[in-house]
């Protein structure tokens, strides 16, 4: 499978009109695997080093490709708080990559602290987040390692306006914060404010409305020369998908709007005014 993908590599545009053009899907949700090949296209071997926090199985990840790649493969870390990414050796070709798993419920007061336990140097080449909960909590309090592209998952129901995020705290559930499961994380728009004033410019999002991109200031005419800018209003998307539950915990097709009411009385903290509020009230 890394094959094809580094196929895919060759056959795609010299130079995208937008980030998602590069999309192609080996072992990523969506076409995470094809942004993230290109946006790192340059990167020496110093800097192939790669950590994803939320990671599953490890079945279906963001650096997973990149790992298994023949032609300039990358290391990394893994870190999930079940059990089941530990198993990932058993895959027959994953001798061949240099992935190292920890299994850790990653929260804001203990990130730098397992980082630096699990040997991750200060610069990296890729962070992935997605613990579908207190992702913008996570990334605020990172200080460990300063990677030099960011990729950050967040909630497509709080829709492209609001600044909006689950309120601090330091563990999360997605699973009993609310019964449709549409509870948690953070607003592409608060995300794309944090990084910025983490020295972050953000370059785009899947088409598919799940994933953020984000590339180092002092990268940005490297990784992307010519890069115009782009904004949340542009990329965002409706994501569409039939993930939402009922009580009976069975998954059911909604509108966006019917997602944003089923959620409408949990508590958001709105950064704009830096108040908690109802998602009803902000959305």
């Amino acid at each position: 499978m890394s094959e094809l993908g580094q196929l895919r590599e060759e056959l795609r545009p010299a130079v995208p009109r937008a980030l998602s053009d590069m999309e192609f899907k080996v072992f990523s949700q969506f076409g995470e695997d094809g942004i993230l090949s290109w946006l790192t296209r340059g990167f020496s071997l110093e800097h192939r080093t790669f950590v994803e926090i939320g990671v599953g199985s490890y079945a279906e990840a963001n650096t997973r490709y990149l790992a298994s790649r023949s032609r300039n493969p990358w290391r990394g870390f893994i870190f999930d708080c079940e059990p089941d990414h530990l198993d990932f050796g058993r895959h027959p070709e994953s001798w061949k990559w240099s992935v190292f798993p920890v299994q850790a419920t990653v929260r804001p007061d203990n990130v730098n602290e397992l980082l630096g336990a699990a040997g991750v140097s200060s610069e990296i080449g890729l962070l992935s987040l997605d613990i579908d909960g207190i992702d913008y909590w996570v990334w605020d309090a990172l200080s460990a390692t300063s990677p030099r592209i960011f990729v950050a998952e967040y909630n497509y129901v709080f829709g492209p306006s609001a600044a909006v995020t689950v309120p601090k705290a330091q563990s999360f559930d997605i699973r009993s914060a609310h019964s449709s499961r549409l509870y948690f994380g953070t607003s592409l728009q608060a995300m794309v404010s944090l990084s910025k004033s983490r020295g972050y410019t953000f370059v785009g999002a899947t088409s598919a409305g799940v994933n953020a991109f984000f590339v180092r200031n002092d990268l940005l005419a490297e990784v992307w020369p010519g890069f115009s800018g782009t904004s949340v209003q542009a990329e965002w998307r409706d994501g569409g998908f039939g993930n939402a539950r009922n009580s009976d915990g069975d998954l059911v097709r909604l509108t966006l709007a019917e997602k944003q009411g089923a959620i409408a009385l949990c508590t958001v903290l709105d950064l704009e005014t830096q108040t908690t509020r109802l998602v009803g009230e902000v959305l």
